[in-house]
């Protein structure tokens, strides 16, 4: 499984500081020394009631250094110890491999006091205006928000969102040079306290996925993520969204059973909808399994019933026709292509994704099949509710892959192809409109759901946009496409 990280997500620690519970110059001294003997860091000392600053110690590492402030309000007497810039980044990297002598800094009283996490994104050729997006999302913010402020520089280069003094508060700007743009939230007081036991006692890899979806999680209800601005956090925020124990998993990026359409082959479609719910399904086993590794996969060997496997896709377990049709089902596993990884240097690998497969009769039909560990166990991005993992006939079979195809898509604005979709070959009126009520339902379903935002745009064949909150069977003849917004922010989300 891909392990979400600092590195995973090209985060950056910014600013990192300690608020110690002594401001005695003595023990601060002390704390110095032994960071510029251990680290080779420069310290300085500065008294926030008279400004006065002082070198504590000196080093020949320009880019470390450490500074210890006194006296930063009447109410606490405490010291905090701060890293900034690249300084927090070699600190940050030096608490991870626990080089760090904790009793030196009295960890019973010690606490986190701040942290700043970045994203830099790279300015290409095409962003040439990235002023007009920080005072295009100034202004929607102050517009959509009560609660948040957005404020610009004087010289439009800075956009800050939030209170300095609010436990939450993000920062965008172009950094020196005009090569990047900088997304950063400084987080500390009540908030950075929920991240505190995890960096104290050495749990660094769920500090960072905890932080990690909070940055997301503050970043994609402050910006349109439909803006080129924006392209990093429209493609990594699912990956590290909360997952409900209904979801429904869809695979759309390390493997083409979507991207491969099977145009309007019932038979083909039908085989790689199947395919969703066995992945489904298998994740949902919670028996032991037996492991083996082929190479450098893992393979896990489940044991289940076919039977069980029915109830969870919302077919009858006694039936012997769909009980014929899962079995022939399992046994087509073994045709599916090899899925192939590339590597930079132009290489690949092939690896099978059911290996082993066994069925056989005792007291019902038992199936005993090997899965790719990495495939069971995928961050997989896209989410639906639990009724997506069944279908009652063919009508609401095609209409709900068609959905999957047009909804597994990295942009929020997403679009459903009605016209192509209802013209695919020539069926019957009565087919057509059991498909366009089909579409109906499905929609508004997830509607109701929060998984879809509740207003659409309906592109009609006379090629006229109308905004609409709900559709109709007419409404659906008369389109030649639907565009719809995933909600970001839902049950099957953060």
């Amino acid at each position: 499984m891909r392990v979400i990280s600092f590195y995973s997500e090209d985060l950056k620690v910014d600013y990192l500081s300690l608020n110690l519970q002594f401001n005695n110059l003595n023990q601060i001294q002390k704390t110095a020394d032994y960071l510029g003997d251990t680290f080779g860091c420069k310290s300085t000392l500065l008294d926030q009631s008279t400004k006065l600053k002082k070198t504590l110690v000196e080093s020949a590492k320009r880019n470390y250094s450490a500074s210890f402030i006194i006296n930063s309000t009447k109410y606490w007497r405490g010291t905090t110890l701060c890293f900034k810039g690249n300084s927090a980044q070699l600190f940050y990297e030096v608490l991870k491999s626990k080089k760090l002598d904790w009793t030196v800094f009295d960890l019973d009283s010690t606490n986190l006091g701040r942290i700043n996490v970045c994203y830099d994104r790279k300015l290409n050729s095409t962003d040439r205006y990235p002023h007009l997006f920080l005072e295009n999302s100034c202004q929607t913010i102050n517009e959509k928000n009560d609660k948040q402020h957005a404020k610009l520089s004087k010289n439009g280069r800075i956009l800050w969102i939030g209170k300095r003094s609010s436990s939450n508060f993000f920062r965008v700007y172009l950094k020196p040079g005009r090569k990047k743009i900088r997304f950063e939230i400084e987080v500390k007081k009540d908030k950075v306290k929920n991240f505190q036991h995890d960096f104290f006692t050495g749990q660094f890899e769920r500090f960072e996925e905890l932080l990690t979806e909070h940055f997301y999680h503050q970043a994609t209800r402050l910006f349109d993520l439909e803006n080129s601005y924006c392209d990093w956090l429209r493609n990594s925020f699912r990956r590290v969204r909360k997952l409900p124990p209904e979801e429904v998993f869809v695979n759309s990026l390390s493997t083409s059973f979507l991207t491969e359409k099977p145009e309007n082959d019932l038979v083909k479609l039908e085989f790689v909808y199947r395919l969703i719910q066995l992945v489904n399904y298998m994740k949902s086993l919670k028996g032991s399994s037996k492991s083996a590794l082929i190479g450098d996969r893992t393979y896990q060997t489940f044991e289940f019933q076919v039977n069980h496997f029915l109830e969870f896709i919302g077919k009858r377990k006694n039936n012997h026709y769909q009980i014929r049709k899962l079995i022939e089902f399992l046994e087509s596993l073994q045709d599916i292509k090899p899925i192939l990884d590339y590597f930079s240097d132009g290489g690949f690998r092939r690896y099978v994704a059911f290996p082993y497969l066994k069925i056989e009769k005792r007291k019902g039909w038992w199936v005993e099949l090997s899965i790719c560990r990495e495939l069971r166990i995928y961050r997989y991005p896209f989410h639906l509710p639990e009724s997506f993992l069944n279908y009652q006939d063919n009508f609401e079979l095609k209409v709900k892959f068609a959905f999957l195809q047009s909804f597994c898509g990295v942009r929020v604005r997403k679009t459903f192809p009605t016209q192509e979709f209802l013209e695919q070959k020539s069926i019957s009126n009565y087919k057509s409109a059991k498909l366009k009520k089909c579409i109906v339902k499905v929609f508004h379903e997830l509607k109701d759901l929060k998984v879809i935002e509740p207003e659409f745009e309906v592109l009609t064949k006379k090629n006229r946009l109308n905004e609409v909150t709900g559709l109709t069977s007419g409404l659906v003849s008369r389109s030649k496409l639907i565009f719809y917004r995933e909600t970001i922010h839902n049950k099957f989300n953060y």
